[in-house]
């Protein structure tokens, strides 16, 4: 996750700070749409992470959960971006943990 955060900075430090307000708009909407991008690899990352799991540890990572927040966050950045709105939109919690106990057999 740290390499994601640090590739997003990288993509994001040579940007025009001071340009006009209409160029703002589509350089925000462009970098936007790379961070949609981007979780949809994370998504994909996700999925060959769930796939080589060890189903028999007692503490499991909550992939579904992971895919969950990814997705809700992508639904976000591309709504705000095909129809931004002036009034906020409402969004769902974030999960606060991703670990599972597996139930004693």
């Amino acid at each position: 996750m740290k390499t994601v955060f640090f590739f997003l900075w990288v993509l994001l430090a040579p940007l025009n700070l001071h340009a006009a307000p209409a160029q703002e708009s589509e350089t925000e909407k462009r970098v936007l749409i790379v961070i949609a991008n981007e979780l949809e690899q994370l998504k994909a990352l996700t999925h060959k992470a769930e796939a080589t799991k060890d189903a028999r540890q007692r503490v499991q990572f909550d992939y579904a959960a992971l895919q969950r927040d990814l997705q809700d966050i992508q639904t976000a950045i591309e709504n705000h971006v095909n129809k931004p709105s002036r009034s906020p939109r409402v969004i769902s919690t974030l999960n606060a943990s991703y670990t599972q106990v597996a139930a004693d057999e």
